[in-house]
C-alpha cells in the first residue's frame, strides 16, 4: 500500500476506535447503572464490553510504543490478550444463543463459571502458548502487533477463524428459526396476506436478527482475512470493525427494549416521587368551590342554612339573608321590578313581590347580593350537611 493509503487507513481506524470506546462506556455504564434484570446475558454482554474497552484503548495508545522493544511487545501482547478476550465472550454469546434459541434450554441454571472460564482463562492460554512459542520474535517492526514473518499472526489469526466459523453456524441456524418463525405467525395472524408480504415479512425478520447478532458474534472480522487481496477490503474491514463499539451501544443501549423499558419505568418513579411531593406540600384544608367565598365578621359557616332562599316571605328574617352571599357586580340602573327580571340559575314560586324593606334603588358601584347555599367539604369545619330546601335554590358548584 501507498504512504497515503497508509494514512488514510490509520486516521480511520482511530476515528472509528475513539467513537467506539466512548459508544462501549456509556454502553457499559447503562448496563451497570440501570437496574436491567440481572441474567447470564447481561453478565455476558458486560465483559465482551469491558474486553473490547480495554482492546480500543491499548490500541489507541499502541503508537506511542513503537519505538521501544519492551513496551511494543508488552502492548502486543495486551492486545492479543484482549481481543482474543473479546472473541472468546464473542464465542459465548454465540454459545448462550444456541442453548436459548436452537436448543430451546430455558432452564435458570447459571453457568456462568463455566463462561467465565471461556472468556477470560482461553485468551491467557492463548497468548501464554503464542509467547512461549514465539522465540523472542513476537511483536513486529514498525508495529505493536504479532508478527507475520515468522507466523506468529495465526496465534491470534487460527483461534479468531475457528470462532467465526462456529458463530456463522450459530447464526445461520438462528435465522433459518426465526424465518420458519416469521412464516408461521404470518400464516396465523394475517390468513389473507399475499405470498409477497409473507414473503416480505419472513426477510425482514432474517435481516433484523442478522443486524442485531452482527456486533456481538464478530462476523464482521471475516473481512480481515480478505485485507490482503484488496485495498477494498481494508476500507471496509476497518469502517466495519472500528466502528463495532458504536454498532453494539446503537443496537444494545439505544434500541434495547430492556433498556427503554427501564428507563421509562425509572420516569415513572420520579413522575410519580414529584407528585406525592407536591400532594404532601399542600395545606390539610381546601375548598373544594373554585370561587373564592367569605364569611362577614362574626359568622360562621353552619350559619348559611339560612341564606338558602332568594326571597322569603317573612320580613322579619330580612336582616339574616346577608350572611353566606356571594357578591355579584350589579348593572348601573334601577331595577324597580327584580321579580321581573329574574337572575339566571334562581327559581321562583309564584310573582311575589320584594320585602317590604328592601331598597330598590342601587348605587354605582355596589354588589348585588345573591343569597346562595355554599356547599363545600374542608377538613377544618367539620359540620352536618345543610337541610335541603324545598323552594328559591341556587346552588354553587
Amino acid at each position: 500500500w501507498s504512504p497515503e493509503e497508509e494514512l488514510i487507513l490509520t486516521k480511520l481506524t482511530f476515528v472509528g476506535s475513539g467513537a467506539s470506546l466512548c459508544a462501549l462506556v456509556v454502553t457499559l455504564m447503562l448496563f451497570t447503572v440501570l437496574d436491567i434484570p440481572k441474567s447470564d446475558r447481561t453478565s455476558i454482554h458486560k465483559n465482551l464490553f469491558i474486553a473490547l474497552i480495554c482492546a480500543q484503548v491499548i490500541l489507541l495508545c499502541s503508537s506511542s510504543a513503537i519505538h521501544n522493544k519492551v513496551a511494543c511487545t508488552l502492548v502486543a501482547a495486551l492486545l492479543h490478550l484482549f481481543f482474543m478476550a473479546a472473541f472468546s465472550w464473542m464465542l459465548v454469546e454465540g454459545l448462550l444463543l444456541w442453548s436459548k434459541v436452537v436448543a430451546v434450554n430455558l432452564s435458570e441454571d447459571r453457568h456462568m463459571k463455566y463462561y467465565y472460564l471461556i472468556g477470560w482463562g482461553l485468551p491467557v492460554l492463548i497468548v501464554t502458548i503464542t509467547l512461549a512459542s514465539a522465540s523472542g520474535k513476537y511483536s513486529a517492526d514498525g508495529y505493536c502487533w504479532l508478527s507475520v514473518q515468522n507466523g506468529v499472526i495465526w496465534g491470534f489469526a487460527g483461534p479468531v477463524i475457528f470462532i467465526i466459523m462456529v458463530n456463522i453456524m450459530i447464526l445461520s441456524r438462528v435465522v433459518i428459526i426465526t424465518i420458519s418463525t416469521a412464516k408461521r405467525r404470518s400464516i396465523m395472524l394475517a390468513m389473507g396476506t399475499s405470498p409477497a408480504e409473507q414473503a416480505y415479512e419472513q426477510i425482514r425478520a432474517a435481516v433484523k436478527a442478522v443486524l442485531v447478532l452482527l456486533p456481538i458474534l464478530g462476523l464482521t472480522w471475516l473481512c480481515g482475512v480478505l485485507v490482503p487481496f484488496s485495498i477494498v477490503m481494508a476500507y471496509i474491514f476497518i469502517l466495519l470493525n472500528s466502528l463495532q463499539g458504536l454498532f453494539i451501544f446503537l443496537i444494545y443501549g439505544v434500541y434495547n427494549t430492556e433498556v427503554r423499558s427501564t428507563v421509562n419505568r425509572i420516569k415513572e418513579r420520579r413522575k410519580a416521587l414529584n407528585f406525592s411531593n407536591c400532594a404532601s406540600s399542600r395545606p390539610s384544608s381546601s375548598v373544594t368551590s373554585s370561587r373564592p367565598v367569605s364569611f362577614p365578621l362574626g359568622t360562621t359557616p353552619s350559619q348559611e342554612e339560612e341564606t338558602t332562599n332568594t326571597y322569603t316571605p317573612d320580613p322579619g328574617k330580612e336582616e339574616e339573608r346577608t350572611t353566606g352571599q356571594l357578591s355579584i357586580p350589579c348593572v348601573p340602573e334601577r331595577l324597580e321590578n327584580p321579580s321581573s327580571q329574574p337572575f339566571k340559575g334562581t327559581h321562583q314560586h309564584g310573582k311575589d313581590p320584594p320585602p317590604s324593606g328592601t331598597d330598590d334603588s342601587l348605587p354605582a358601584g355596589c354588589s348585588l347580593h345573591v343569597p346562595m347555599e355554599l356547599e363545600f367539604t374542608t377538613s377544618c369545619f367539620p359540620r352536618s350537611p345543610a337541610p335541603q330546601k324545598s323552594h328559591g335554590l341556587v346552588y354553587v358548584d
